[in-house]
C-alpha cells in the first residue's frame, strides 16, 4: 500500500513540474520560425505539442513542438516536419550547427542569431 502511496506521489509531482514548462507553441509562432528560416508560402497544418522528432527518433518533453507544414523553398514545394525547442532565454526556436564556420546559428520567433566561440583556436 505505502509503494503504491509513493508512486502516486512521485506521478503527480512529475505532473506538476511539467505544468511549470513552456508556453505552448501556436501555430502564428511556428509560421514566423519557418519564415524566418527561409521558407515562403508557409501554411501550417499542425503543431503537436510535448513531441519532437519523427519516427524512430521520437521523444516527448514539455520543451519541444513538432510543425507539419507546407512551405516553399527556392521556388519549390516543401513538406516541412519540424522539431522546434523551447529555452527559457530564447523562447521558441530552432539550430542548426556550423562546425566549418565555427559558430551556432540560431531562429527564434524574434529572428536570427548567431553565436560564435569568444576566441577561435589557433590551427
Amino acid at each position: 500500500m505505502l509503494k503504491n502511496v509513493l508512486a502516486v506521489v512521485f506521478v503527480c509531482a512529475a505532473c506538476a513540474c511539467s505544468l511549470a514548462s513552456a508556453a505552448e507553441l501556436s501555430k502564428e509562432d511556428a509560421k514566423k520560425l519557418l519564415t524566418f528560416t527561409g521558407d515562403k508560402n508557409v501554411v501550417i497544418a499542425g503543431v503537436v505539442n510535448g513531441i519532437g522528432g519523427i519516427k524512430a527518433s521520437t521523444f516527448s518533453s514539455p520543451n519541444v513542438a513538432l510543425v507539419f507544414a507546407y512551405a516553399e523553398r527556392n521556388g519549390n514545394p516543401i513538406e516541412r516536419i519540424q522539431t522546434f525547442f523551447y529555452d527559457k532565454d530564447l523562447g521558441w526556436f530552432t539550430y542548426e550547427i556550423d562546425t566549418d564556420g565555427h559558430r551556432a546559428r540560431v531562429w527564434t520567433t524574434s529572428g536570427y542569431k548567431e553565436f560564435r566561440p569568444e576566441a577561435m583556436p589557433n590551427k
